[in-house]
């Protein structure tokens, strides 16, 4: 009985590392999806600066790297308002 619930400790580790992989699966997709769906919007500049984020997710980050990239994207974003008023105003042009 002790031999056998000594051989089902490994199976609790396998569970725990492949749920962490699966959690950072959804992340790398959700960043995926995030720049796909900028690029659709056509916010190419928002698309860049996802894929940064995405690349820095993948091959970690660390403080300096990780102000950086803050920075860009609040300086270098557009202006989301305009975007929305011309997609108000030309909705046949934004679909197509």
């Amino acid at each position: 009985m002790v031999n056998w619930l000594l051989k089902l400790r490994w199976l609790a580790v396998v569970i725990a590392f492949f749920g962490a992989l699966h959690a950072i699966a959804f992340v790398v997709l959700g960043a995926i999806r995030g720049i796909e769906g900028y690029r659709l919007l056509g916010l190419e500049e928002h698309a860049r600066v996802a894929a940064g984020v995405a690349e820095a997710l993948a091959a970690g980050i660390g403080r300096d790297e990780r102000e950086d990239l803050e920075e860009t994207w609040f300086s270098e974003i557009g202006s989301d308002a305009e975007r929305a008023a011309w997609i108000q105003t030309h909705p046949e042009a934004f679909r197509t």
